[in-house]
């Protein structure tokens, strides 16, 4: 029986993908078949841009019980107020994602940069 082994985080290069390369990976699965990692319900909390899990030449995998979460999402939610043929108007909650503006686009605070870009440029929200 082969043992699937965690190593410290491992860099993957993946030729598909057009954004960071290599990929930081925490847990790879390279060349297995009929593997199923019970997590037992763990809270996987990662810190920016992470791959997770990367599953490479490998099949029949299934993930189970793992709550997969980032300490500061690469996602913003916004409620859309209104919508036009040559606009859309939305509101994002400043406190939920904090971000200001610079010469007309919305800038989002990374959380471990946060005090040094309060101190450099006006916080405005909506």
């Amino acid at each position: 029986m082969r043992k699937a082994l965690l190593h410290p985080v491992i860099f993957y290069f993946e030729s598909n993908t057009t954004d960071v390369n290599p990929k930081r990976c925490p847990v790879m699965i390279a060349a297995f078949s009929k593997l199923t990692p019970e997590c037992n319900g763990a809270d996987s909390v990662y810190h920016n841009r992470v791959q997770p899990f990367t599953i490479d030449r490998s099949s029949n995998i299934t993930i189970r019980t793992v709550n997969i979460d980032w300490d500061h999402p690469f996602t913003t939610q916004a409620v859309v107020t209104d919508t036009a043929a040559d606009h859309v108007d939305i509101l994002i909650d400043n406190n939920a994602y904090p971000f200001y503006y610079r010469k007309w686009h919305a800038c989002f605070y990374r959380r471990r940069l946060e005090k040094q870009l309060v101190g450099n440029v006006g916080h405005h929200g909506v």
